[in-house]
């Protein structure tokens, strides 16, 4: 699994799991943060505009994923706010 993470998983880490799941469909992916919030209107507006399915997008905190399944982990946040994933 690809994992898209940053601070709130509300506007980069949402839209990089949706438009990552529109380029590759048969690979599994996610996004969260270190807490969860609420996907931005905007980021629903723009992958609308783009014409890539947000159905099913939500935000969620890292505890909402299952970390031993993440292969591929990508941090959409700058270093210091970074949520801190076990090592492996």
């Amino acid at each position: 699994m690809v994992l898209f993470f940053c601070d709130s998983n509300a506007g980069m880490s949402p839209m990089a799991e949706a438009i990552f799941r529109h380029l590759e469909s048969d690979v599994q992916v996610q996004s969260a943060g270190a807490r969860s919030s609420h996907v931005r209107p905007q980021v629903r507006r723009v992958l609308e505009e783009e014409r890539i399915d947000a159905f099913g997008l939500f935000s969620k905190d890292l505890f909402g994923v299952d970390l031993a399944e993440v292969r591929y982990a990508v941090g959409l946040c700058l270093p210091h706010e970074a949520p801190r994933l076990p090592s492996r």
